[in-house]
């Protein structure tokens, strides 16, 4: 691949990820639920005792995780490219922290209805950002491509394995809420985002195809 592709896709894929996470902290921030990954980083960071935990350093923990999971699945057929997965993660783990503890750390929303709202925005914003990622087609998202390749090994549909993986992280969310008596990150938001999340990327799919074809991505 040549370098000004190379450099398109490496800002795409930048610009994607900062989406991502500015919908994920405005969900944390709405105070009514998350997705099953997400409320899994937020739970385990508020239940461990050390402030380098952060919601941030534990999505950095995680991901980085699938993307061995990765390697450990492929072997020999690992792509060197893929390891790139492990600056985004460490990117997108501080632009996380930095959302959430500093440049919105003040931001409240008490009326409960505007937090049902900026919810639904959140889940939007993180869609977008999500389809920009996918369309970039340059290096796998760590938990999608994890579950991809599962899903290769087991003869199963990715998103039957991603459901699987949604289950397993909601279980442990509510062991560990159960188990150290924090609040709970899966509420009702959590099933909004179940229900418009899927509907939200075939909104944005065709929208952003076009933009990157633009863009020449």
């Amino acid at each position: 691949m040549k370098l000004v592709p190379i450099i398109r896709k490496t800002v795409a894929l930048l610009i994607g990820f900062s989406v991502i996470y500015l919908g994920v902290c405005f969900a944390i921030k709405a105070h009514v639920g998350l997705g099953a990954y997400d409320a899994l980083c937020l739970t385990i960071s508020n239940v461990l005792p050390s402030k380098f935990f952060t919601v941030g350093t534990v999505a950095i923990i995680l991901n980085s995780s699938f993307v061995f999971g990765q390697i450990l699945l492929e072997r020999k057929n690992f792509r060197p490219l893929e390891l790139m997965q492990f600056f985004f993660i460490f990117f997108g783990g501080r632009l996380l922290d930095f959302f959430v503890y500093t440049l919105f750390a003040d931001f409240v929303v008490s009326y409960y209805p505007w937090r049902l709202l900026l919810a639904v925005v959140a889940f939007a914003i993180s869609a977008l950002g999500v389809m920009i990622v996918m369309e970039s087609r340059f290096v796998r998202v760590p938990l999608e491509g994890f579950c991809t390749l599962l899903a290769h090994q087991f003869g199963k549909k990715m998103g039957f394995i991603r459901q699987i993986g949604d289950a397993f992280f909601f279980v442990l969310v509510l062991l560990l809420t159960f188990i150290f008596g924090d609040d709970l990150t899966i509420r009702e938001g959590s099933i909004v985002c179940l229900l418009i999340f899927g509907p939200l990327l075939d909104l944005f799919k065709k929208p952003v195809q076009r933009l990157m074809r633009f863009l020449k991505v």
